[in-house]
């Protein structure tokens, strides 16, 4: 029996893009190993999806679930565009545009209660 679990995030501050390169490189990983490799890392990318996949260990030892916990999916979708001034020289006004990102993973777990 496999089971799942999953945790998200929504309207994070970032740009898509960025966290769907990091996902990829993650993707099918050991949860524990990922959880460690991305606490040296530095940067705020790595750092929120240190803490996405902490929240989706801990969901899994609240349903009691144990054993080898690997990362099934990672879904990295876009969030709301925040339009924004831009103060230019001599007098200008431009916009910016403030992304964010909204994520989701889920762990599979197999092992001792799993078999």
């Amino acid at each position: 029996m496999i089971n799942f679990v999953s945790a998200s995030f929504k309207n994070i501050h970032g740009k898509p893009f960025c966290f769907s390169m990091l996902a990829r490189s993650i993707r099918g990983s050991n949860v524990q190993k990922v959880i460690g490799q991305l606490g040296f890392k530095k940067g705020k990318y790595c750092d929120t999806m240190r803490k996405l996949l902490s929240s989706a260990l801990s969901n899994a030892n609240d349903k009691g679930i144990e054993g080898s916990l690997t990362i099934n999916e990672i879904l990295v979708g876009r969030g709301k565009y925040l339009k924004r001034i831009e103060f230019k020289g001599r007098g200008r006004v431009g916009s910016k545009w403030r992304a964010h990102t909204n994520l989701r993973v889920i762990l599979k777990a197999e092992g001792v209660n799993g078999k």
